[in-house]
């Protein structure tokens, strides 16, 4: 990888990681390093997979559990599928290009890293950009970063989620936007390094300002997030897992085809 984060785990026994408590470690020990993880050739059933997560961290209940998953993995696990047959000719809202986010940012705190696990991924499909939320605080002038010291974001519940908004999507009421989780601008990991935390949406309110100073510092802000963020891009392929660090990576991904087969299992732990 080029980014200067992340990195690629083949081989790995993942199996038999929660037996192995130094091999668990190690992985824990690159994420801390990488920030994000792609690992390969991995043919793993439900139970397995949430063993994996469990050895990095707890993991978090699904917000939506799938009736193809009837076992006490599917507790945790959220399922994206899609049959080729029966794929519709329009996109739906879950191939639908993504802003840049953090997973569920509605808890506080978010989920610590983030897990997709690929098991089924059509051939050119969906890539994930990532930015290293670090890089970007530790690039902003003095001046800014003393201005956003100290302030929080609400970050509200959209009505369309992650997904992107077109020119005649209507404006989300004042009222609602200022419900929901507030988070710190400058956020900082367990070793203390500071990192940039920002809301999802462009009309997010920063607590203390008004609406126009709270567009203003956001516009502010996000320059330094592509210029300062080593963005990487990546295309999961059938068989990889990719973990990444939610907390510190804002992410987005593109559309999936929604002509093709797809089976995705998603979930996050704290």
């Amino acid at each position: 990888m080029t980014s200067g984060f992340g990195a690629f785990v083949r081989g790995a026994d993942l199996p038999h990681l929660a037996e192995r408590p130094e091999a668990a470690a190690q992985v824990r020990a690159w994420l801390d390093e990488h920030q994000a993880l792609v690992l390969t050739d991995v043919d793993v059933d439900p139970e397995t997979f949430v063993a994996l997560a469990g050895t990095l961290g707890p993991v978090r209940p699904a917000r939506v559990r799938h009736p193809s998953l009837t076992g006490p993995a599917g507790e945790h696990l959220f399922v994206s599928v899609r049959e080729g047959t029966s794929a519709p000719r329009a996109a739906m809202p879950d191939d639908a290009g993504h802003v840049w986010h953090v997973d569920y940012t509605f808890v506080d705190p978010p989920p610590r890293l983030s897990m997709l696990y690929a098991k089924t991924a059509p051939e050119g499909g969906s890539r994930t950009w990532f930015a290293d939320m670090t890089r970007v605080y530790a690039a902003l002038p003095a001046e800014l970063k003393a201005r956003i010291d100290g302030l929080q974001a609400c970050h509200y519940s959209h009505p369309q989620g992650a997904n992107e908004l077109t020119p005649d999507t209507p404006p989300v009421p004042l009222a609602q936007r200022q419900q929901g989780v507030r988070h710190a601008l400058v956020m900082r990991d367990d070793h203390g390094t500071p990192f940039l935390c920002l809301p999802a949406r462009p009309d997010s309110l920063i607590d203390g300002l008004s609406e126009g100073e709270s567009r203003a510092l956001l516009e502010a802000l996000w320059p330094y997030v592509f210029a300062h963020g080593q963005i990487w891009d990546y295309e999961l392929r059938s068989g990889e897992i990719l973990v990444w660090n939610n907390q510190k990576l804002m992410h987005k991904r593109s559309a999936w085809p929604t002509h093709e087969e797809r089976l995705l299992w998603f979930l996050t732990t704290q």
